[in-house]
């Protein structure tokens, strides 16, 4: 491909794409969630639960360039030499979302341990429970709240127009549009 007919993706369908992934995951890890929380209190359930949800971006744009939503949109990633990208930037592109997600694993662990949270059988009790019990993840989550929003600035005052958000600038990608 050659650099004149390259077209940056830019946030909205960037933003569709990553509606479509969360519409996608979200069903089917909300659904597990919601039937180990309320039935069978099972850490290794929630733990290959998180390892796979959190694999689905790296491993993805990884092997195929996207994941199933950027497909679906037309969109992929490439390096700054608009080639497919390396092993390390596919986690580097996902650094802001897996380490809350791999912070918040041995709560999870201590809360699956706990007698109290394991007696609720209600989702939103025992999310509400679980969030008194561990507030600093309160905290976790209003940086990732932050971050997102220092990411989608900058996705959308890049200078050059290749808009690149935060994670791509670490990892050194781009977005393109692939059709």
């Amino acid at each position: 491909m050659s650099n004149n007919t390259i077209t940056y993706a830019g946030f909205w369908p960037r933003a569709l794409a990553l509606v479509i992934d969360s519409i996608l995951i979200g069903i089917v890890s909300g659904g597990i969630s919601y039937l180990n929380i309320t039935q069978y209190k099972d850490f290794g359930l929630y733990l290959s639960l998180t390892l796979i949800t959190g694999l689905y971006k790296p491993l993805l744009e990884k092997w195929f360039g996207a994941t199933l939503g950027k497909m679906i949109i037309g969109l992929k990633v490439v390096d700054y030499e608009h080639k497919p990208i390396s092993f390390d930037a596919t986690f580097m592109r996902s650094v802001f979302h897996l380490a809350p997600m791999l912070f918040s694993i041995p709560y999870y662990y201590r809360a699956f341990q706990d007698q109290k949270l394991v007696a609720i059988n209600d989702f939103f009790e025992f999310s509400i429970a679980f969030s008194q019990a561990f507030p600093v993840l309160g905290i976790v989550a209003n940086l990732s709240l932050v971050i997102t929003v220092v990411e989608v600035i900058v996705l959308m005052t890049d200078p050059d127009g290749r808009f690149r958000s935060l994670h791509d600038r670490l990892a050194k990608t781009y977005v393109i549009k692939t059709s």
